[in-house]
């Protein structure tokens, strides 16, 4: 009770009723499971007491190999005995032997059209379906192979021979035989098999003939063809292919690789704009004119530069550039335009403008302008960090994924262990 307290907050009526509720449930389960158990209980007594089925053994399947079974009486030891595989009837062993000798004579012929135009090998097969066992005996071996091989690599166009071949069916110690023929023809090659085949045969010839020699020639030119060890063609056709290939490659990393570098850049200038701006209001109040304000923060990132405390920004090193020119006899307000257009940077150029503008009233007028634009900038670069941190949280997504399966995988595989040690 003080235990459903603590889960239910409830009054102590409500949790008198939870309580009678949560008994009641207990004793309904524990006649449940009695109830059940009495029942599985009894169907085991009635097995074990009436008197077993008769046992089915079946046979292994016609030509299949014998079976091994084993039996247990009861209060003995077991009895193995040996079941043949399931025998033909005088009739039916007929009638197998004629379906076999028909299912042969359909598939031996593979790709030829008809026994009586044979061009390819045939299919000697010496397992036939219903348990039968086949062999075959050629009457020219020759000719055609007792393995259905036809020997006409070298026919003439209208050479054609007839051979006997002879088959027996064997199933149950009884053995059936036919007779068939078959006509052995050319071979209908394309002109591109024939070229293939006289250069194979001379080849061979050639080899056969130089076998006490270390070694024997090809000539570079055979039946009106340019022969080559190596397909030396190929891999030059290989080698043009892939130069344009890599051309295009490379160009195409270099271009992404320069937009990565000037996506880099703006996101850069952006983030350091805020602190430009202020660097600039901080001298500009200090009493510093324009022209000196960007000279000391010019001053300070190149000295910060060489002594490796900084490093390399675009915005502070397209202001020493500025600088530069000035001292070449630029105006500032070309300076400051020069500068804006540069930074390619909506806000530069407005700060840029606004300088320029100011130009010619003092320092009064554009500190004021300086110090609403800083808190422009710092307000735009808060905003711009929440979009980076939201960025952040999205790419962390599959890392964490990741995570959780290795831990789930650490926690549950020892755990499968375990129950399986059980």
């Amino acid at each position: 009770m003080i235990k459903l307290r603590l889960v239910y907050p409830v009054s102590e009526q409500e949790l008198l009723l939870m309580v009678e509720k949560y008994r009641k449930e207990q004793i309904q389960l524990a006649i449940s499971f009695f109830l059940i158990f009495f029942v599985i209980l009894t169907g085991a007594g009635v097995f074990l007491l009436l008197p077993g089925k008769p046992i089915v053994i079946y046979r292994n399947d016609y030509g299949e190999d014998s079976s091994q079974e084993t039996i247990y009486p009861k209060e003995q030891d077991a009895v193995e005995f040996t079941v043949s595989s399931r025998e033909y009837t005088k009739e039916e062993l007929n009638q197998a032997f004629a379906e076999g000798f028909s299912w042969v004579r359909k598939k031996m012929l593979n790709e030829n059209p008809s026994a009586a135009e044979v061009s390819t090998s045939l299919s000697f097969m010496t397992e036939v379906p219903g348990g039968l066992s086949a062999e075959w005996i050629s009457s020219n071996p020759d000719l055609l192979r007792e393995d259905g091989t036809v020997c006409n690599d070298d026919w003439e166009a209208d050479r054609k021979e007839t051979v006997m071949v002879t088959l027996l069916l064997s199933c149950q110690e009884e053995i059936q035989k036919q007779e068939l023929y078959v006509t052995i023809c050319a071979q209908n090659l394309s002109r591109k098999e024939k070229l293939q085949k006289k250069i194979k045969k001379y080849i061979s010839q050639e080899e056969e003939k130089t076998r006490t020699k270390d070694s024997f020639t090809i000539p570079a030119v055979l039946e009106g063809v340019k022969l080559e060890k190596n397909s030396s063609g190929k891999q030059i056709a290989g080698i043009l292919i892939l130069i344009p290939a890599f051309f295009i490659l490379f160009s195409y990393q270099k271009s992404n690789r320069l937009k990565e570098q000037i996506s880099k850049r703006q996101d850069q200038i952006r983030q350091d704009y805020p602190i430009f701006v202020n660097q600039l209001t901080l001298y500009l109040g200090a009493g510093m004119n324009l022209k000196g304000a960007f000279q000391k923060i010019a001053e300070e990132y190149q000295e910060g530069r060489q002594k490796g405390k900084s490093e390399f920004r675009y915005a502070y090193q397209e202001l020493y550039v500025m600088m530069n020119q000035m001292q070449a006899g630029i105006s500032e307000k070309q300076a400051y335009e020069a500068y804006g257009k540069r930074m390619g940077e909506g806000c530069y150029l407005k700060l840029m403008s606004l300088i320029v503008q100011n130009l010619q009233k003092g320092n009064a007028g554009l500190l004021k302008a300086l110090s609403d634009e800083e808190e422009r900038a710092f307000l735009k670069r808060l905003e711009h960090a929440k979009k980076l941190g939201e960025e952040a949280g999205t790419k962390l997504l599959f890392p964490m994924l990741i995570l959780l399966i290795v831990v789930m995988v650490i926690v549950m595989v020892p755990a499968i262990f375990q129950f399986q040690g059980y």
